[in-house]
C-alpha cells in the first residue's frame, strides 16, 4: 500500500469511521476497471473527478461511477466562468496523483457531491492506490469531506 492509502486510512480511523479495504487484484484506474476487478455492487462505485477553472483553482466532483458529470451544473454551483476536467499531467505534477488515485478523503479543495450518491447504503471509492478501494457507510463520507450536495450528473 502506498502513502496515499495509508493517509486515507489514518484519517478514517482518526474520525472513527468504519471502513473496508477492497483489494482489486489489478489496477483500478476507471470505475469500469473497478467493476471488472471487484465483486462490489456497481451501483456503490463512486468516482472522484478533479476539475480546474481558468484561474487555476481545483475542485472535485463525487458522482456515481456509471454517471456522467454535467459541467454546466457544476459551473453554476461553484460560480465558475469556465470549468474543465483536470489533465493527467496536472493531477500528477500539482497534486501528486495519477488518474484513478484520487481519494475523496484526501481532497483539500472544494467538492460537490451528486445527491444520488447519498441514496446508497454504502459506497466504494478510490483509495489513493490503484490496487485498492475503500468502502464505507455512505453517511460517513460527510464526516470526511466538506462538500456541497447537488444534482451534478447528466
Amino acid at each position: 500500500m502506498n502513502q496515499n492509502i495509508r493517509e486515507a486510512i489514518r484519517i478514517l480511523e482518526q474520525k472513527g469511521i468504519p471502513y473496508r479495504i477492497l483489494e482489486l487484484g489489478g489496477k483500478g484506474i476507471s470505475s469500469q476497471d473497478v467493476e471488472k476487478l471487484s465483486d462490489v455492487n456497481p451501483e456503490e462505485i463512486i468516482k472522484t473527478i478533479v476539475l480546474r477553472d481558468t484561474d487555476g483553482n481545483f475542485f472535485a466532483a463525487f458522482v456515481p461511477g456509471r454517471s456522467r458529470i454535467d459541467l454546466r451544473k457544476v459551473k453554476t454551483i461553484l460560480k465558475c466562468k469556465e470549468l474543465r476536467l483536470a489533465k493527467a499531467k496536472e493531477l500528477k505534477k500539482i497534486l501528486g496523483w495519477a488518474p484513478g488515485e484520487v481519494c475523496p478523503v484526501l481532497v483539500k479543495f472544494p467538492m460537490v457531491i451528486d445527491k444520488t450518491v447519498l441514496e446508497r447504503e454504502r459506497i466504494n471509492f478510490g483509495s489513493g492506490d490503484l490496487l485498492y478501494g475503500i468502502e464505507i457507510n455512505t453517511k460517513d463520507i460527510l464526516k470526511c469531506v466538506d462538500a456541497k450536495i447537488s444534482d451534478i450528473v447528466e
